[in-house]
């Protein structure tokens, strides 16, 4: 389960996804998320330090979800 401040976060949307990369990903970011039990939207901030808690999270991710399709 991926959390922030204790809290589980849901509808994580990945920015930056550049074909030309495959299969790394390297330039993918985390765009945006929301807290799982307010489905409040994470500021920018807690985006950052969300990517900072799971550095390898967007890439994850993209090829588990096969985003690049």
């Amino acid at each position: 389960m991926i959390t922030l401040n204790k809290r589980p976060i849901t509808n994580i949307q990945i920015e930056g996804i550049d074909l030309e990369d495959y299969p790394n990903f390297v330039d993918s970011f985390i765009g945006s998320a929301q807290y799982e039990d307010t489905k409040e939207n994470l500021s920018d901030f807690e985006v950052y330090d969300l990517q900072d808690k799971y550095p390898s999270l967007a890439q994850e991710l993209i090829n588990q979800d096969q985003l690049y399709l």
